[in-house]
């Protein structure tokens, strides 16, 4: 597995996208992967229509992008914990994923930092799967 991180802070969020997509490719093409054919599962996962041996997946979040690549299905979240949304924990996360997190609740520092970590793991999982955020409630880490 190889994950790339690019700072793309003047751009807005449709710009990035298009930029990351023009990332995978410029990286693709390095590694001497020309079959670029870029198409998007019904829940809007990317994948090399052509190549079936590498796998791909992109996030992004306030200017940052990672892209990962994998010779098997790959998912892959970042988010800044400095604008984490609770209302996330609210819609998404299953009983057990809040009583993890109230245990933290005596330090809200450390309480936010345990929900970002469960939700970039969760929405990880999620895209691996090429679900996204459908069914993210119904995954248990």
């Amino acid at each position: 597995m190889e994950i790339y991180l690019f700072s793309n802070i003047t751009l807005d969020d449709n710009e990035v996208s298009k930029d990351a997509i023009k990332k995978v490719k410029k990286i693709a093409k390095e590694n001497h992967i020309f079959q670029l054919g870029i198409k998007y599962k019904k829940y809007g996962k990317p994948y090399f229509s052509k190549e079936k041996k590498v796998h791909f997946n992109i996030s992004h979040t306030m200017g940052i992008t990672a892209i990962c690549f994998s010779n098997r299905e790959i998912g892959i979240d970042i988010e800044r914990a400095d604008y984490f949304n609770e209302k996330i924990i609210t819609n998404f996360f299953n009983k057990a994923e809040k009583k993890e997190i109230a245990k933290y609740s005596k330090n809200k520092n450390e309480e936010k930092m345990k929900a970002v970590e469960i939700w970039t793991r969760k929405e990880a999982i999620g895209k691996c799967r090429g679900e996204g955020l459908v069914l993210t409630r119904q995954i248990k880490l």
